[in-house]
Formats: structure tokens, C-alpha cells, sequence
């Protein structure tokens, strides 16, 4: 059994009202897309300027039954909009997991190398005590992230196929200062 719920007409215009609002509100964010001048003509039908217009109730007519057509006011969008390999994400499973240590200078990166390589203090202990980047309170643990996401010289090291895992980098300095670095896991690369 179905249920069907009855409107008063007071409510038909309210919902209307929200239609129109809504519809206006995607047509303003698809009008900012980059593949906007090639994608609107089709998207922006007259089945949508009815529905925008005062006092037009939507009609039904245009609605398939089929179940494998798409069809009605947004027909162009699922059907284009997002195979366009010029504006696609890039290619999963480019990414690493580091940990650093960041540092005002070089002969400070040195001597905390130095001192973790001996043993005397573990990479996260360093990162805790000495860096001046917020990820020191978790050890200095940067996550997992795709290249591109950090500055050119931190990813240079990190996403070169020759690099070590588990061992410490650098010193590599960048605009923020002096890393040291420890990649945990690297993919895709």
C-alpha cells in the first residue's frame, strides 16, 4: 500500500516556491564549472525555465517509465558531467604516509638526526620535543596524502622511487624550514 499525501494549496506553494529556489541555486553553481559554456545549453531546458516561472505547477509528462532512461530537467547532467578526464581526480593509490621533524636549521636537524640514529631518543620523541610544526604532538605523524599536497621539495623526496622506507631523510629545506623526514608506507609510485 502506498501512501499518498494530501497538500493544501497553501503548502503546493510553499513546495513550489522551494522547487524554484533550489533549481536557481543549481543553475548558479553549474554556471561556475569549468565545463559550464559546453554543459548548460543542454541542461538549461525550457522543462526547467517552466518549472522556475511563477504559478507553473511541474508537469509529469516528461517523466520515462523506463527505468534505464534518465530523463526530465537534469537529462544532461548524468549523462556527461562527470566523464570529462580533463577535470578527473588523479589516479588512486599515488600516496605515502611520513612522519617529520621541523626545525629552524640545519645544524639543529643534524644533531636530533644524530641523536635518534644513536638511540638515544625514538623519531616521535624528536619530532614532540623539537618541532615547531603542530603534527609534534602526534609524533610528528603528517597522515597518508597524494603528491601535490605538499611543498615541492618535501614530495621530491618523499614520492622518489629510490627513497627508503622506514629510514630517516634529510635535512630538506623548504620555505618553512628544515625537515626531517621518515616515510612509513608509499604507493603507486
Amino acid at each position: 500500500m502506498f501512501f499518498i499525501p494530501v497538500f493544501s494549496s497553501k503548502s503546493k506553494l510553499m513546495m513550489r516556491s522551494v522547487v524554484r529556489s533550489i533549481l536557481f541555486l543549481i543553475s548558479m553553481f553549474l554556471v561556475s564549472l569549468p565545463f559550464s559554456r559546453s554543459f548548460l545549453p543542454h541542461l538549461i531546458t525550457t522543462k526547467m525555465f517552466s518549472l522556475c516561472r511563477a504559478g507553473d505547477a511541474p508537469s509529469t509528462s516528461h517523466i520515462s517509465t523506463s527505468s534505464t532512461h534518465l530523463t526530465g530537467i537534469f537529462d544532461g547532467l548524468f549523462k556527461g558531467a562527470f566523464d570529462n578526464a580533463e577535470y578527473a581526480a588523479p589516479p588512486e593509490g599515488v600516496k605515502a604516509s611520513a612522519s617529520h621533524i621541523l626545525v629552524p636549521s640545519e645544524d639543529i636537524a643534524m644533531d636530533i638526526k644524530k641523536r635518534v640514529e644513536e638511540g638515544e631518543l625514538t623519531f616521535a620523541e624528536a619530532a614532540g620535543k623539537f618541532s615547531t610544526c603542530n603534527s609534534k604532538s602526534m609524533g610528528g605523524n603528517l597522515g597518508s596524502f597524494p603528491p601535490g599536497r605538499m611543498v615541492p621539495e618535501f614530495d621530491e623526496v618523499i614520492f622518489k622511487p629510490s627513497t627508503g622506507l622506514n629510514k630517516i631523510l634529510g635535512p630538506v629545506t623548504t620555505k618553512f624550514g628544515v625537515h626531517l623526514i621518515v616515510i612509513g608506507k608509499r604507493s603507486g609510485v
